[in-house]
């Protein structure tokens, strides 16, 4: 899995966001040491918000996180693993579907494959996204023109000047 991919490639740092909540990062840090040590270009991140995270990456891999759709808002290369519990048929309904904007691995040989790909590839931002990756974000945030502080600043301006002037 991921430790094995850190052992074969120390020159690669490898993040690793867990949820803020204890247990989880304690279980993700004894999962990934459970074939042998934690590789030191590993690191466990409990909580946080992951903005900083997703922009420094050259590529974002997770699995039903809303992090990911943050990973193709910002135009980076994303890879989800889609075997194990996503053939779960009572899970599927559970599972986030980012359609055709990110790449699936249908295992974890597939992940390494993709993971590698796109570090070989020196992934960098495009000045647009992609097609697919507007079409996934009009659907799931309704945001795929990045101008969403433009309306909120105009709808914020518009209600002060409705308002009456002894409360401007």
């Amino acid at each position: 899995g991921i430790a094995a991919f850190a052992r074969s490639r120390p020159d690669v740092q490898i993040i690793v966001k867990t949820k803020g909540q204890t247990p989880q990062a304690e279980e993700t840090a004894q999962l990934l040491e459970s074939d042998g040590e934690l590789p030191t270009n590993i690191n466990i991140v409990k909580g946080g918000d992951p903005f900083e995270l997703v922009t420094q990456s050259c590529v974002v891999v997770g699995f039903n996180t809303t992090g990911l759709i943050e990973a193709v808002a910002a135009g980076k290369p994303v890879v989800v693993p889609w075997f194990g519990e996503v053939h779960n048929e009572m899970m599927r309904d559970l599972i986030l579907d980012l359609g055709d904007a990110v790449d699936y691995a249908r295992s974890p040989e597939e992940l390494v494959e993709k993971i590698s790909a796109w570090l070989a590839a020196g992934a960098t931002v495009p000045s647009e996204l992609p097609e697919s990756s507007a079409r996934m974000l009009r659907r799931l945030v309704g945001n795929d023109d990045g101008a969403a502080s433009s309306r909120v600043l105009h709808a914020l301006q518009a209600e002060i000047a409705a308002q009456p002037p002894a409360l401007r």
